[in-house]
């Protein structure tokens, strides 16, 4: 009952914060918590936060692909609102990498430290290459470099062991949220 009290509070701070992330992810978690709380099954419960939780580290694809498919075109011309997304497929989800390469080849294979592409960079003598990179998997991929790629390959492999509702449906959420948002902040 409280959750449900709550969930027009929460709609409309997140409406006041113009976060079209958060409002996204805000659909997604009311979706998961009426199926979760229809579904009443403990067992189908949590098969159906498995796959779901499976299913959100496609998310994780969207970038690289959209850069792929998308690197140069003018999605302006299509629509005014695919602007910012154009500026992330061209400018903010590759700058990075391209930097780093410039700068620090091997950093592209081992990653180029914690903090660098993150505000912490701005109190550095780098502080004129920082891009607002603002993907939370990009972001890290660019910080701890290929190694990271286990880590995620694991934690979707362990969602399989995994039994606890309140973990699987974050693990869905963050993942999904992650997509614009770096994370990483004072």
């Amino acid at each position: 009952l409280t959750n449900v009290i709550c969930l027009p509070i929460i709609l409309w701070a997140i409406q006041v914060s113009t976060s079209k992330t958060a409002l996204g992810v805000y659909f997604l978690y009311v979706g998961i918590y009426f199926t979760v709380y229809f579904l009443r099954d403990r067992a189908l419960n949590i098969a159906f936060l498995r796959l779901v939780a499976k299913w959100s580290f496609v998310c994780l694809l969207v970038p690289p692909l959209l850069m792929l498919m998308f690197y140069g075109a003018d999605l302006g011309k299509v629509s005014s609102t695919l602007f910012s997304l154009q500026d992330r497929i061209d400018n903010t989800w590759p700058g990075p990498f391209r930097t780093v390469a410039e700068i620090f080849p091997a950093g592209v294979v081992f990653g180029c430290g914690l903090g660098c592409f993150s505000y912490p960079m701005d109190y550095t003598a780098l502080a004129d290459y920082n891009l607002p990179l603002d993907n939370f998997y990009m972001s890290t991929l660019i910080m701890m470099g290929m190694p990271f790629i286990l880590f995620i390959a694991m934690q979707f492999l362990m969602v399989r062991h995994a039994r606890d509702p309140v973990k699987l449906s974050l693990m869905t959420m963050f993942n999904f949220y992650s997509i614009t948002i770096q994370c990483y902040g004072p």
